[in-house]
């Protein structure tokens, strides 16, 4: 049975991708951060192989459906060893591969490359088993988040610190030497200009 794939993914035979806005999904805008930018998307790409090949599970967090009898039976499947009980869609291991990622200021693309006939028909499983391999689900996400907690705190501190302009500085600077001028003279009972030094 076909599960709802998530609303930022398009999944067609021409092209299999999901996008991000990074600042609608971490509550801050990193798009003066690329480094940061690029960890991120590397990190999903990995997220994503794990969760295939180390825990055979698809974007909504369940357990890829298994091989049918005939698949077992098949001689590719005997050409590449394959184990029936790690259902990790590594056959040749091209799929997850293809896989990628581009990013243009604040937000990130993940894409499948290549292969995308095979790719696109297990995502939604029209004439293969569905196993919804590409992707971030809502789990994957929270798994990013965690790995990135304390890069993100650092950025909403950095980004609600006033920015101050040239303008502000300068007048800022004037401000304080009127005030000291004023703190001067009541002192003093006159500015430094008029003090004779003499009469200390």
């Amino acid at each position: 049975m076909s599960s709802e794939l998530p609303s930022n993914m398009k999944a067609s035979e021409k092209e299999l991708s999901q996008s991000f806005n990074i600042e609608e999904t971490f509550g801050v805008d990193l798009s003066d951060s690329p480094r940061l930018i690029e960890e991120i998307g590397q990190a999903m790409l990995d997220r994503i192989r794990d969760r295939c090949e180390d825990d055979n599970k698809d974007i909504f967090g369940n357990k890829f459906e298994k091989y049918s009898k005939e698949y077992i039976k098949s001689d590719t499947f005997k050409d590449f060893n394959k184990s029936a009980s790690d259902r990790d869609m590594t056959l040749t291991g091209r799929m997850l591969e293809d896989i990628d990622f581009k990013s243009s200021g604040s937000n990130i693309t993940l894409e499948v490359t290549n292969n995308h006939g095979k790719s696109y028909n297990h995502q939604v499983g029209d004439k293969l088993p569905q196993r919804a391999w590409f992707g971030m689900g809502d789990k994957d996400m929270e798994h990013i988040k965690s790995l990135f907690s304390s890069d993100i705190e650092r950025a909403k501190t950095k980004a609600v610190r006033p920015k101050r302009s040239v303008l502000d500085l300068a007048t800022s600077r004037a401000v304080e030497a009127k005030t000291a001028e004023a703190t001067f003279a009541d002192l003093f009972g006159a500015s430094g200009i008029d003090i004779d030094l003499g009469d200390f």
